[in-house]
């Protein structure tokens, strides 16, 4: 288990806001002002020092809107600046992973079939993390064209920050906030997702990389949309997972 010390962290967690431009005025005034000022009345009893979103950020891949690079916009000016302004919170300090709905599953169409025969061999979770190996960079995206739009919306959310490192998976981020070094690892759960969750593939090494990177935190976060007892390639991961990191954080499942 990573260290922790004195030093205490307050960490909002937030999940599936399926923003969108259907019914915008009742969202408005039903969940998104409500909302604010919950929050604006709970930091003032206590400065909340860590924000983590873990995915459904808009809703069914375009939010209703043109295309869903428009739907991250708009999510970022209609629900982050608001919600950084009334918490007063450096925008670096929240963090980010996709959720199913923040996919745009129609920009696979013509890679599908191939994708599906290469996760189809004996060596299955070998050939999922070839992939990921294979796929990190921006160059080498076939099979993965649903995750573009995510993808340069946390590339442009974390510009010029050295202190992030973004690929087409997992990103990986390190801050020190109330003196406590910080690691916060977003996997990606949603690449291969499908309306039976049955199927749902996350790629062990996705987590397993990071283990280099956590060991000298004094905290660390992992966070995913989907809860890895849903992923179908994972059977061995939770033992590690809570060895390596203080706290997870899940969305998906919209009741307690």
């Amino acid at each position: 288990m990573p260290r922790t010390n004195d030093k205490k962290l307050r960490i909002l967690h937030i999940s599936d806001i399926h923003y969108s431009n259907k019914n915008m005025d009742a969202f408005e005034r039903m969940v998104k002002a409500p909302f604010l000022e919950f929050i604006k009345e709970k930091n003032k009893e206590k400065q909340i020092d860590v924000i983590c979103l873990t995915g459904d950020l808009i809703n069914q891949g375009t939010g209703g809107f043109a295309s869903t690079d428009e739907a991250f916009s708009n999510f970022d000016k209609d629900f982050i600046s608001p919600l950084v302004d009334v918490i007063d919170i450096d925008k670096q300090s929240i963090f980010i992973c996709p959720g199913n709905h923040d996919v745009n599953r129609e920009l696979d169409k013509d890679d599908e079939n191939k994708i599906k025969q290469q996760l189809s061999t004996n060596k299955k979770n070998t050939e999922i993390n070839k992939i990921i190996n294979e796929k990190r960079t921006i160059e080498k995206h076939v099979g993965i064209n649903r995750m573009l739009p995510f993808k340069r919306y946390e590339e442009a959310f974390y510009k010029d920050n050295d202190d992030s490192t973004i690929s087409y998976f997992d990103s990986y981020h390190v801050r020190s906030v109330n003196n406590v070094k910080l690691g916060i690892l977003c996997v990606n759960s949603a690449w291969r997702c499908f309306d039976d969750d049955s199927k749902i593939i996350l790629g062990i090494n996705q987590i397993q990389d990071n283990y280099p990177k956590i060991r000298d935190n004094d905290f660390n976060i992992m966070l995913s949309h989907y809860k890895i007892d849903k992923c179908s390639d994972i059977d061995t991961m939770t033992e590690n997972i809570i060895t390596n990191f203080n706290l997870c954080c899940f969305g998906h499942t919209h009741s307690s």
